[in-house]
């Protein structure tokens, strides 16, 4: 078994289940020894560790990283580091050991932003992929200091309570991402003041190409702010606002997106669960502009009914290059769905429709 495992190549090791610090040492040991021993045997071709469902101790993983001899050869091999659903009983992990990871993820767990500090803010660190989602202990984060925060390409930041008072201890860090190409906060309730702060620490992020603000709580004037940012910024591919409660205003926000679609650049718009609902529909369809641009669009769980289906046979006829459009879980009827598949039997496009009894609608060009 030894034999075969070093000569395996090894490029990815998936650590599940490392029990309690209190778990009894004669059983606990011995698998620490054989990780240990698996990763000696691998460490010229492992690129990827991952920690999930695990109660680890500090010493545990610092000995794993002491097997791959980082610290010692400085050899850049390990560059992606992962830790889900995991509960670190005594901080995290030293810092010499995170001087070579590219791709840093935790999510859902029990890690302090204290316990992280040093190694994010660290000027000897050069993350490029940051997520941090679900790990409600970072509300109190802050970004501050002389971080490598210019390599930075993908932060997300998803589910951590995150609030206006925030972002004045993010403004430091989030104006100097120059590069960052995603961004994903969705799920904080930022509200209208978070989003203001947050697109003023954007306006140096000119690599930007995928924003997603989903469930933030704010409102209709927030959108508009958001919107006018999307379109001065001609560099954004991809914008999501979805599961974003905007039902009050379902009619002034039809107007605006309209509007915005008129002059925007972006080929994906994820507007699903909004709360367009059937009059939010209607005026979305009649003030589409004659040229659309986007390739993909998901209206989904909107409470559109006839206008659902109606909105979607005039968006095709006016986006050309559309290629996915996704309307599932509206309430649409029988009749309207027949005339949907009519509609798209003249389009003169080849078409694949995805439907079935529990309300899903897709369509795919091709």
């Amino acid at each position: 078994m030894q034999a075969l495992f070093a000569n395996c190549c090894l490029v990815e090791l998936v650590i599940t289940g490392v029990p309690s610090v209190t778990f009894p040492v004669h059983i606990y040991e011995p698998v620490v020894e054989r990780t240990c021993r698996l990763l000696k045997m691998n460490k010229t071709t492992l690129s990827s560790i991952k920690i999930q469902r695990s109660r680890a101790t500090q010493a545990f993983i610092d000995r794993v990283f002491r097997s791959l001899n980082l610290v010692v050869y400085r050899r850049p091999g390990v560059s992606n580091f992962l830790v889900t659903d995991s509960w670190f009983h005594d901080g995290f992990l030293n810092l010499a050991s995170f001087k070579f990871i590219d791709s840093l993820v935790i999510k859902s767990s029990n890690v302090t932003w204290d316990a992280l500090t040093p190694i994010i803010m660290n000027t000897s660190c050069r993350f490029t992929h940051l997520d941090l989602s679900y790990t409600t202990r970072f509300s109190s984060m802050h970004l501050e200091g002389e971080a490598n925060f210019s390599y930075f390409r993908v932060l997300i930041l998803t589910g951590n309570n995150l609030r206006p008072e925030n972002f004045y201890g993010w403004e430091n860090g989030l104006t100097k991402m120059t590069s960052l190409v995603e961004l994903d906060m969705s799920e904080n309730p930022i509200g209208d003041g978070g989003l203001s702060r947050l697109i003023l620490c954007l306006q140096g992020a000119q690599k930007l190409c995928d924003l997603k603000i989903e469930h933030c709580n704010f409102s209709h004037e927030g959108l508009v702010e958001l919107l006018q940012f999307v379109l001065e910024s001609n560099h954004l591919k991809s914008l999501s606002i979805a599961r974003s409660d905007l039902w009050e205003w379902s009619t002034e926000v039809a107007t605006s997106l309209a509007t915005f679609l008129a002059h925007s650049t972006i080929k994906t718009l994820n507007i699903e669960g909004i709360g367009l609902g059937d009059n939010g529909f209607a005026i979305f369809r009649e003030e589409l502009p004659l040229v659309v641009n986007l390739s993909f669009i998901d209206v989904s769980n909107n409470n559109g009914a006839a206008e659902t289906t109606l909105f979607t046979e005039e968006f095709i006829s006016k986006a050309l290059g559309i290629v996915d459009i996704k309307a599932s879980n509206n309430l649409i009827q029988e009749e309207s769905l027949q005339h949907l598949k009519a509609t798209l039997a003249g389009v003169g496009r080849e078409f694949e429709l995805l439907e079935n009894d529990v309300q899903k609608l897709e369509i795919h060009f091709p």
